[in-house]
């Protein structure tokens, strides 16, 4: 069964205030937790609103395969992972000289990835007889339903994570009852 979870932390951490000149190093983690290879994975990190207020600095690695790429505001990677494997994908931006206080640079990542495309083969079976039905019992028709002659499309997750976790929300109080 595939699985994939994707995770992104920075340095400083979300929430704290940056100044003109620091630097921001985001590190992003895709790990395959299922039973089966991932190919392919697609990271896309969307850097629209923190280059709006800060410059990538460097070039951006990965800890496996190629490098991500920068294609517009758009940071991708893409590649596959075998079952336990992860990808650490690390950049550094600089916040600009000319940025306005109070500016917030939001960055969030999207991660997407499927099980390798497979080679069907189809296998003949020998098929017994069915055997009558038992007089006491009749099967039900609705319950019957035609087995599907194609398999459908290997699954694929879809992970977005936000730079901010949002705050949980407040547990309502226990409603109050009454006796008379």
């Amino acid at each position: 069964m595939p699985g994939f979870e994707i995770t992104k932390a920075s340095s400083p951490v979300s929430g704290s205030t940056v100044d003109a000149g620091d630097t921001i190093t985001y590190t992003v983690t895709g790990t395959n937790t299922g039973a089966t290879a991932l190919d392919p994975v697609v990271i896309t990190d969307d850097l629209s609103d923190v280059l709006t207020g800060a410059t990538l600095t460097g070039a951006p690695t990965a800890s496996t395969g190629d490098a991500p790429e920068l294609t517009g505001t758009t940071l991708t990677w893409t590649g596959a992972l075998a079952v336990g494997e992860s990808v650490t994908l690390t950049y550094t931006v600089t916040v600009n000289e000319d940025v306005a206080a109070g500016t917030i640079l939001t960055n969030t990542v999207q991660g997407s990835a499927q099980p390798p495309a497979t080679r069907r083969t189809r296998t003949t079976r020998s098929r017994r007889s069915p055997r009558p039905p038992s007089p006491r019992s009749t099967p039900c028709p609705a319950s019957r339903s035609p087995r599907p002659r194609t398999r459908p499309p290997a699954p694929r997750c879809r992970v977005a994570t936000p730079s901010r976790t949002p705050s949980p929300a407040p547990t309502p109080a226990p409603p109050s009852s009454t006796r008379s």
